[in-house]
């Protein structure tokens, strides 16, 4: 036989060299198995890299507020807050005058400045003798119509303002009124007068007559 011509210690070795190469095969594929594992795990460049962690997003930064600054108040020698001036808005108006003088012509807007206690001074006033009628018509005039209807020195009652057809003649109740000019003297009787007709009158050298409630004497 093949075997016991070889020789048993031969046979020994042969075995134990099959044995070893088969080892050695074995432990190159294990090797080669592994080191295709760790090149799937591991990154291409051989070293682990870490996730870089992501920035925090930047909070706006606040806009600052707009702060009004007190203006310091001025003191006075005591301590106290001295007031700010107030502005004048308009220049003060002249004193009214307080006597009337006389003149040839004048107009309503001319007679502002007279003081209306002057004219409350000029009013005379006259006693009503009889009855007079307080149930008919209140009407108005004007002193420019009076101016442009009588003549210098002229005496202006009701019944010639009827006669005259300048208030209706139902009127029983008559009151002067300021407008226009007045370039005459007239003696005006009217149950009543505004202030300013009464100026008007006076300046021209005329004469404003009311009917004294109380029935005393002018």
């Amino acid at each position: 036989m093949l075997i016991s011509a070889i020789g048993a210690s031969e046979l020994t070795i042969i075995i134990c060299g099959i044995v070893a190469a088969v080892l050695v095969v074995a432990a190159i594929i294990v090797s080669v198995v592994s080191g295709r594992g760790k090149k799937n795990d591991a990154p291409s460049d051989g070293s682990a890299e870490e996730p870089s962690p992501e920035p925090a997003a930047e909070e706006p930064a606040p806009k600052p507020k707009r702060t009004r600054t007190a203006k310091p108040k001025t003191e006075t020698a005591e301590g106290e807050a001295k007031p700010r001036p107030k502005r004048k808005s308009a220049q003060k108006a002249a004193p009214k005058t307080q006597e009337i003088e006389s003149r040839e012509t004048v107009t309503a807007a001319e007679v502002t400045n007279i003081a209306d206690e002057a004219a409350v001074r000029v009013i005379k006033r006259e006693r009503v003798t009889g009855g007079r009628k307080r149930d008919g018509l209140r009407s108005v005039i004007n002193v420019d119509t009076l101016s442009q209807n009588f003549a210098a020195g002229d005496e202006v009652t009701l019944s010639v303002l009827i006669e005259k057809k300048l208030v209706p003649a139902s009127t029983t109740f008559v009151k002067v009124l300021a407008r226009g000019r007045i370039d005459k003297p007239l003696k005006v009787h009217a149950d009543d007068f505004s202030l300013d007709a009464v100026k008007m009158i006076a300046v021209t050298g005329g004469e404003a007559i009311t009917p004294d409630k109380n029935g005393g004497n002018g």
